[in-house]
């Protein structure tokens, strides 16, 4: 079923002026300091602008309001091909104006330095050079600087493949985790890093042939996946018997679950920040050609600071590789009406589903509801839906024209994931904070979480494991998933 992986290593530091990997440097702008204030206020608007020779794209940061010291945690795929040593990533600093923008310095850094690391990944501090001698900072201002994040996977074509060996050779497999119908989830400790993972184990006698191709298509989409709101797959073996996947171990629960725990107010801004983390990853999914297709909320997990972690990728789909899809598939509350025509359709059904995990976030109520499927699904291809009173009632203008520029039935109309990270209502970071939603939101949210996974239950599709048989033939059971639809939550 697998490609027999290849031996190579990357404990030892390469000499090498060159490397043929993945062809896809990950590049991630964490955050600056120190920058020059430009405005008479003595302060900025920064944002970066990231570009690489070999790459025809120059990619850019959102900006941050009024800050020297912005964070942005955003992540860039770059198509360099051969990682040459000749090669250099250059970010360049901007301070945007009323009228233009100020320049604020660069950042350069020969590929050199990642060529040399021992590992796949560099992550440091980076001196701003060509910074403006005249500035409004206060008192002496000290040298600027930019965290960055590189990684470009040296052994990525191996990372794609499965060793066929026992994992056991490599990871103690310990406690179960969780069981579904085709496997089960154990913690793993690697032997010599004792880097603690998740491994899923799925059962080979109990996939169909169809199942171990969509297994394959999940392992090589996630090989060429490395962003900090994604699961990691970290290896994958095969055995006669069955087949592992080595995964990112996220401990922190599923997204619902910790908001209505929680022993704060729940505010808007919160479902503003929760929104940007899935679209910072969906857009770079989405930029790679990559959709998920199954955006829903018990795929979003969270890790032990919170951030929210994108899983199951059961039913994605490379387009570079494949083209436009025309396949009926994912979950039908959450799924675009492109899809449900099975039309020719592109990666912004994503985009879509963000708009009704958005909706559920802001009201505890699915956008699109009926009496039955048909009439649920009527909706959904006529993008009809309402902000009702009283649960919309303190619900900004600015989240209530997100969702409606999201709900567009055209999606040549929509708006893409990387407009959405440029929608006001996502770059509220200097506004006051918002006040709490409707008292019952949480509450019924609660009720609505404890019935889709009742649901979920009584299918046996727990633990990611739908992801193996929910494309038989590459189409979906609607019938199986209609009581996820009905009415309100």
């Amino acid at each position: 079923m697998m490609k027999s992986l290849l031996s190579t290593s990357t404990s030892k530091k390469s000499d090498s002026s060159a490397i043929a990997g993945a062809g896809c440097l990950t590049v991630v702008v964490c955050r600056a300091k120190n920058l020059a204030a430009m405005d008479s206020n003595g302060k900025s608007d920064p944002f970066c602008k990231i570009e690489c020779q070999n790459c025809p794209q120059v990619f850019q940061t959102h900006t941050q309001k009024k800050t020297l010291d912005p964070v942005w945690n955003e992540s860039f795929p770059m198509y360099i091909g051969t990682l040459e040593a000749s090669q250099t990533l250059t970010i360049r600093l901007f301070d945007r104006d009323l009228i233009g923008q100020d320049y604020l310095g660069k950042v350069s850094i020969p590929l050199s330095k990642l060529i040399h690391e021992s590992g796949d990944s560099l992550e440091a501090w980076f001196p701003v050079e060509e910074e403006p001698t005249e500035n409004f900072n206060k008192g002496t201002k000290l040298p600027g600087e930019l965290l960055l994040k590189l990684h470009y996977p040296k052994t990525a074509s191996l990372r794609g493949a499965v060793k066929r060996e026992n994992p056991k050779k490599y990871y103690k497999i310990e406690k179960t985790l969780g069981q579904g119908a085709f496997g089960e989830v154990k913690r793993a400790v690697n032997r010599k890093t004792d880097r603690v993972c998740a491994v899923k184990i799925l059962k080979k006698k109990k996939l169909e042939e169809q199942s171990k191709k969509l297994l394959e298509r999940e392992i090589a989409i996630m090989s060429k996946l490395h962003h900090p709101n994604i699961v990691e797959l970290i290896e994958a073996f095969d055995t006669p018997k069955n087949t592992y996947l080595i995964l990112e171990l996220v401990t922190g629960g599923e997204l619902f679950d910790e908001i209505i725990t929680r022993d704060k107010s729940y505010c808007e801004k919160d479902a503003a920040d929760m929104v940007r983390q899935i679209l910072l990853a969906i857009s770079y999914m989405n930029s790679m050609g990559i959709s998920h297709r199954d955006l829903k909320p018990e795929n979003l997990l969270l890790d032990e600071e919170h951030n929210i972690k994108i899983t199951d990728f059961g039913l994605s789909k490379d387009f570079t590789a494949e083209g436009q899809m025309a396949t009926a598939c994912g979950t039908a509350t959450y799924v675009a009406p492109e899809v449900l025509l099975g039309s020719n359709y592109g990666v912004s059904c994503d985009v879509w589903s963000v708009g009704v995990i958005t909706y559920i976030l802001l009201s505890a109520h699915i956008p699109f509801d009926g009496d039955d499927e048909g009439q649920v699904f009527e909706r959904i291809l006529s993008g009809t839906y309402t902000f009702p009173s009283p649960i919309w009632d303190n619900v900004s203008s600015k989240a209530k024209d997100f969702v409606s520029k999201i709900f567009i039935v055209d999606p040549k109309v929509r708006m893409t994931a990387a407009e959405c990270l440029d929608h006001p209502w996502l770059n509220m970071s200097g506004e006051k904070p918002s006040a709490p939603l409707n008292n019952n939101l949480l509450k019924h949210l609660g009720e609505w979480n404890t019935s889709q996974r009742d649901l979920r239950n009584r299918e046996k599709a727990t633990l990611e494991f739908s992801s193996a048989s929910s494309e038989a033939s590459d189409d979906v059971d609607w019938e199986s998933r209609s009581t996820q639809t009905q009415g309100g939550v």
